[in-house]
Formats: C-alpha cells, sequence, structure tokens
C-alpha cells in the first residue's frame, strides 16, 4: 500500500466502504464540514471501529505508530454523541410497560 493513501482509500481496500460510499461521503463533507470518518459514520455505512481501524493503519504506514489521534477521538467524540442522542430519542418513544401485556 502506498503511505499517502487518505481514510476514504483506506476504507475502501479493508472492504468497508465502496467508491460510491465514499463519494456521497466526501460531498457530505463538502457541504457539512465534518470529516470523511465521522460522515461515513453518520451515514452508517461504516462502524467507529472500522474507522480507528483504518486510522491507525494510516499512522502505520506513515511510521507514526498508534492512532491516538484527534481524528480518531474526534470521530470517537461525535460518534457516541450522535448515538446517547438517539437512544434518549428511543427511550422516549418507547411506551413503559406495567408488566401486563394485552
Amino acid at each position: 500500500m502506498r503511505e499517502d493513501l487518505n481514510l476514504g482509500e483506506v476504507l475502501r481496500l479493508l472492504g468497508r466502504a465502496t467508491p460510491e460510499q465514499i463519494a456521497a461521503a466526501a460531498q457530505e463533507q463538502r457541504s457539512t464540514g465534518e470529516r470523511i470518518g465521522e460522515a461515513l459514520v453518520r451515514m452508517r455505512v461504516v462502524t467507529l471501529d472500522d474507522v480507528e481501524q483504518a486510522v491507525s493503519l494510516q499512522h502505520d504506514l506513515r511510521g507514526r505508530g498508534p492512532a491516538s489521534t484527534k481524528a480518531a477521538v474526534s470521530v470517537q467524540a461525535h460518534a457516541r454523541e450522535r448515538l446517547e442522542r438517539e437512544i434518549e430519542a428511543l427511550c422516549f418513544r418507547i411506551p413503559p410497560t406495567d408488566g401486563v401485556s394485552e
């Protein structure tokens, strides 16, 4: 692998995203300003673990060691916040049960 691969290319090579999905995320990136990994996670194309693995691989290829970078931390924080909001919203939509079935 080349050591100048961007995150989208790494995810494609790992089989985690298609060129079409990466192109859609790149469009999102241009319009929202978010990072490509954030867009792919938000679009549910890849998981946070996929992004972390790809970022780690990028850093290994560049000789920078394990990925504890701002990018990985940022993607993780945004994904966690989004997931927490979705879980909270779900909790409000599910009617409480009192143990009695209808």
